[in-house]
C-alpha cells in the first residue's frame, strides 16, 4: 500500500506508550493511515514552508524539524563550483568587500596580506597608511608606463621617477632637485646657507657667512667668509702653495693690481695701482724712497738687502761701504763720539769736506741715494 508512514504505535489502553516501525500489514486502531493524513503540526515543524524549501532537523533538546532552503538549489548563494557574487562580503568589524563597486574595505589595523609567510602587508593603523615589506627580498615598484609619480591629491607633485629619464623631487609643488645625464641640478639651497645661484656668467655654488669649505683629512685648508673678512686658512703643518700654469699670478683689488708675479720674470709691488717695487735680473728697483726698519751696523758696512735706514756707533776708524746695492735711498744715524776717522769706498761718492766733518766727534744724520751702482752721500745734519 502506498504512502505509508513507517511508524508503529504500541497501545496501552487508549494511549500510545511507544513507537516502532510499521510494516505494510500494520494498522492503527484497525485502519491503515491514508495519504496526506499527517499534517505539518503533527510533525512538530517549527516554521511555515516556502516553495523549494526542504525539511531539516533542529538541534537542541526539543528536537523537531524546520523548513530551510536547499543549499544545492539556492540561487542567492555562491555555488561550490564558483560563480558571480552580487552581494557584499561582510566582516563583523564592518570590513567588507563591495562587489558592486569592486572595493575592499578594511577598518583600522585590518590588513591585506600577500605571500606564503605574509611577507607583504597593506594597512592603516589609525594614524598612518603603511605598505610593509617584512620578507628577505626587496620592495619593488614596477611600471610599464612613462614613470612613477608620488602626489598629494591629484595635482601636487611630491616626487617623479621617469623611465629612462630624470628623478625629480619637489617642495610644496616646486621642483628643487632633478637628476640629469651629467649629474644633478639643485634649485635653491643644498644645505642651510649653501645654494646654487644664478650669476651673469652662468651659475655658482654660494655659501653663506661662516659656511666653510674644508680640504684635507684633518681639515687643513679652510675657505670661508665670516661676515666681515674672507679667509684662505691653512691650519696644517705644511706650506700654503699657490701655483699657476699661466704667465702671471696676480693679487688684485677689482681691476687694480696690488701684487703681480710674472713667470720667469719680475715681481711687482704696487701702491694705489702704481709700481713701487720691482725685482729684476740684477736685483730690485724702488720707485720713490724705500722705507724700512732701522738696522744697527757698527763696522760702517751697510747691506741694502737688510734695510735702508741704519744706525752706526763705531769703535774705531772705518770706511763707509755699501753692499747688495740697489736703487734706493735712506739715512744713516752716525754717532761718532770718539772722533774716529771716516773714509769712503770707491762706489760711495762723498767729497773731502764731508768726510772731514763727520770724522770729528759728534752725532750726524747722513742721507744717501743709490742708482743701483753707486751710492751718493749728501750734506749731513749735525746734532750736538
Amino acid at each position: 500500500m502506498a504512502n505509508r508512514i513507517p511508524v508503529k504505535a504500541i497501545y496501552s489502553g487508549s494511549d500510545v506508550t511507544s513507537l516502532g516501525e510499521y510494516t505494510s500489514s500494520d494498522k492503527i486502531d484497525g485502519a491503515y493511515i491514508s495519504d496526506d493524513s499527517v499534517d505539518e503540526a503533527n510533525l512538530k515543524i517549527s516554521n511555515s514552508p516556502t516553495n523549494g524549501y526542504v525539511l531539516t532537523a533542529q538541534s537542541g533538546a526539543s528536537g523537531g524539524m524546520s523548513w530551510a532552503l536547499d543549499a544545492a538549489t539556492d540561487s542567492t548563494k555562491l555555488p561550490l563550483a564558483g560563480g558571480t557574487m552580487t552581494g557584499n562580503v561582510t566582516h563583523a568589524s564592518n570590513s567588507y568587500l563591495d562587489m558592486a563597486n569592486n572595493i575592499l574595505y578594511l577598518n583600522d589595523s585590518g590588513r591585506a596580506k600577500f605571500g606564503t609567510s605574509e611577507d607583504m602587508q597593506i594597512y592603516h593603523d589609525g594614524s598612518n597608511s603603511i605598505i610593509e615589506e617584512s620578507g628577505t627580498g626587496a620592495l619593488l615598484i614596477k611600471t610599464n608606463g612613462t614613470g612613477v609619480n608620488i602626489q598629494k591629491g591629484d595635482s601636487e607633485n611630491i616626487a617623479e621617477f621617469l623611465v629612462d629619464g630624470a628623478v625629480k623631487l619637489y617642495h610644496n609643488n616646486v621642483k628643487k632637485f632633478e637628476t640629469t645625464t651629467n649629474g644633478a641640478t639643485v634649485t635653491g639651497s643644498l644645505i642651510s646657507g649653501v645654494y646654487l645661484s644664478s650669476v651673469s656668467s652662468g651659475q655658482a655654488l654660494s655659501f653663506g657667512d661662516n659656511r666653510q669649505i674644508h680640504l684635507g683629512t684633518g681639515d687643513d685648508l679652510k675657505i670661508y667668509h665670516d661676515g666681515s673678512n674672507s679667509y684662505i686658512d691653512d691650519t696644517g703643518t705644511g706650506d700654503l702653495i699657490l701655483r699657476s700654469n699661466g704667465a702671471n699670478i696676480k693679487l688684485m683689488h677689482g681691476s687694480e693690481n696690488m701684487i703681480t708675479a710674472q713667470e720667469d720674470g719680475q715681481v711687482k709691488l704696487y701702491y694705489d695701482g702704481s709700481t713701487k717695487f720691482k725685482t729684476s735680473a740684477n736685483g730690485v728697483t724702488v720707485t720713490g724712497g724705500a722705507v724700512g726698519t732701522m738696522t744697527t751696523d757698527n763696522d760702517g758696512s751697510f747691506a741694502m738687502s737688510a734695510s735702508n735706514n741704519f744706525k752706526c756707533t763705531p769703535s774705531g776708524n772705518f770706511t763707509l761701504t755699501f753692499t747688495s746695492i740697489v736703487a734706493q735711498s735712506g739715512n744713516i744715524l752716525l754717532i761718532n763720539s770718539g772722533g774716529h776717522t771716516v773714509s769712503a769706498h770707491a762706489n760711495t761718492k762723498v767729497d773731502a769736506k764731508f768726510l772731514a766733518t763727520i770724522s770729528t766727534a759728534g752725532t750726524y744724520l747722513l742721507a744717501y741715494f743709490s742708482d743701483g751702482t753707486n751710492v751718493y752721500m749728501t750734506n749731513s745734519a749735525v746734532y750736538t
